[in-house]
């Protein structure tokens, strides 16, 4: 990995988050996670997790996952803010700036990685600018943090273009995100487009404890509950072929959210609420089981900026249908690695659905296929291989 010398102390790598890093049921923390345990492996970094805690005073240091962290008071910066609370921000950032540049060094820190980028990147902005000028801040984009700022005010604008004027790298997770980025900050950005990844061997050895849903075959989603997850697309699919195939059933695992009850209610309406088995706040590591005994993978969002389920499921070689929505078509190439559909149509949806079901063996071969794809391309290795590169490109390994 680019000029890290064998048998040399590896540099530390911080990567920051805006919230606890305890619970996985999101997918950056995820990412962190991976990419954390992936500089465990390959010795390239000593990564460090700082959360901000606005509880957290002074240093909390913890072992979150088996990666060293830090929750810590980070004050986020507000441009906009009034001049009380701008005020309170920079007496507070006078303070922490010394301890902030002393933490760093004392840890040999290369590179300050904020993951799901907001405020806080104003904060280690100035934090950098004025006292470490030459350590790389590299802002990682995951999807959300594009449409705020899509929907900000003009002035807030002007703020984010300076903001990532200075910063080393801006990157995002599919070249679709990118272009939306782009469009929000008026080109004032060049994105770098790292793919999120998964750890073959580790995922599909992952053995977990949950019973099997139902004693049916089963087409499976799996995501948050709320809207923009589509899953009542994918009921309104389902419900038009149910009859068809008696011996299938409909699973839905995923975080509880908002969309849960009016998904129950959907069901009811529907007359397939026998056939449709949800399966809430379910651990990561059951993924893999849930994912091992279905038929199909449905993915029906309204967005999704990667899809990290849709690499999950592609390294079990289950064949998948998803909509052709923000970088899903970048994962999935339609007809030969799954079926993709226009967002929105549960006709359409349903009629992937029926031509899966009813050729196996082609929905076999296009799950293979993508299977032999996520091995070769969607690592956690070749995503830590980029960020490495752009560190490098900053010249700090």
């Amino acid at each position: 990995m680019g000029s890290l010398r064998r048998g040399a102390e590896p540099p530390g790598y911080l990567f920051v988050l805006p919230w606890s890093f305890s619970v996985l049921t999101g997918g950056v923390n995820q990412v962190v996670l991976n990419l954390a345990r992936e500089m465990q492996r390959t010795g390239s970094f000593k990564p460090i997790v700082l959360c901000a805690d606005w509880n957290a005073t002074e240093p909390i240091w913890e072992e979150v996952h088996g990666i060293k962290t830090v929750r810590w008071r980070i004050r986020p910066f507000d441009p906009e803010g009034s001049w009380k609370a701008r005020g309170a921000y920079w007496f507070w950032e006078k303070r922490f700036r010394r301890r902030f540049e002393r933490f760093c060094a004392e840890r040999r820190i290369c590179a300050v990685n904020l993951h799901y980028v907001g405020p806080l990147a104003f904060t280690l902005d100035r934090l950098r600018r004025r006292r470490s000028p030459s350590l790389p801040l590299l802002l990682s984009f995951h999807g959300q943090d594009v449409t705020d700022l899509q929907n900000t005010s003009s002035a807030t604008i002007r703020r984010w273009k300076d903001c990532l004027a200075h910063a080393s790298a801006a990157v995002v997770c599919s070249r679709n995100l990118g272009d939306r980025l782009v469009d929000a900050v008026e080109g004032a950005a060049a994105p770098e487009t790292v793919y999120n990844g998964i750890d073959v061997d580790y995922f599909t050895t992952l053995k977990g404890t949950a019973p099997k849903p139902t004693q049916a075959r089963y087409i499976l989603n799996v995501g948050r509950f709320q809207w923009k997850k589509g899953q009542d697309v994918l009921i309104e699919a389902f419900a038009e072929i149910a009859e068809e195939y008696p011996d299938i059933d409909l699973v839905l695992v995923g975080a509880s959210d908002t969309a849960l009850s009016p998904l129950r209610e959907l069901c009811i309406r529907k007359g397939v609420e026998r056939r449709v088995h949800f399966c809430p706040d379910r651990p990561h590591e059951e993924i893999p089981d849930f994912l091992r005994h279905a038929v199909l993978f449905a993915l029906p969002s309204r967005a999704e900026p990667f899809g990290i389920v849709l690499v999950e499921a592609g390294a079990l070689g289950v064949p998948i249908v998803a909509n052709a929505v923000g970088g899903v078509p970048e994962v999935i190439a339609h007809g030969r690695t799954g079926l993709l559909v226009p967002p929105e149509a549960p006709a359409d949806f349903a009629c992937a659905l029926r031509t899966m079901l009813n050729d196996p063996l082609a929905s076999r071969k296009m799950g293979e296929g993508l299977r032999e794809r996520v091995a070769a391309e969607f690592t956690w290795r070749a995503a830590l291989d980029k960020y490495h590169a752009i560190v490098e490109g900053a010249g700090r390994v």
